[in-house]
């Protein structure tokens, strides 16, 4: 794992280098140096953050956090089943707002208006429309990502924020 992980570095393929990192922690936990390269190999990886401007005049934009790859009880904590997210991945810190909607759909569907309202009378249909537009418009931003719904595995381990109880805030 280690060379495979040196390897992808060498390519500067750095989520490649951190899984084999993490597979060498698996197989051997306290290997200071997989911890220190792991470290380092995050660090080169990017940045936490992504912010797309989607309307420089009205200060429209999205702000992506990443979310670390990691284990979670999904469901009740009781009844549940453990998942795993093997990779990391980018979350909005907010609802897609209207303002966001309209700036890159040209118009608003909502029926309670607000530019900073969540959009809402949408469909999935809609959704995948907004992403394809979305990912043209911000592709040079979005540097090689490309946005899209999160899965309902994201979605909950993102809103868990780390907590093990059955709600976020213990």
């Amino acid at each position: 794992a280690m060379a495979e992980a040196k390897a992808a570095e060498k390519r500067e393929e750095w989520e490649k280098a951190k899984a084999a990192y993490e597979k060498a922690l698996v197989a051997k936990k306290d290997d200071a140096a997989a911890k220190a390269a792991l470290a380092e190999a995050e660090k080169k990886s990017g940045p936490a953050k992504i912010e797309i401007v989607l309307d420089a005049g009205k200060k429209v934009k999205m702000e992506f956090v990443r979310i670390k790859a990691g284990t979670f009880t999904m469901g009740e904590a009781t009844g549940g089943h453990e998942v795993t997210l093997t990779k990391d991945f980018w979350m909005q810190t907010t609802e897609t707002t209207q303002g966001q909607w309209e700036a890159v759909m040209g118009s608003n569907p909502s029926r309670f208006k607000g530019a900073d309202l969540p959009v809402e009378t949408v469909s999935w249909e809609d959704c995948q429309k907004f992403m394809e537009k979305l990912n043209a418009k911000g592709k040079e931003q979005l540097k090689g990502k490309a946005a899209s719904l999160p899965t309902e595995a994201e979605w909950e381990y993102a809103c868990r924020a780390g907590a093990k109880d059955k709600w976020s805030y213990g």
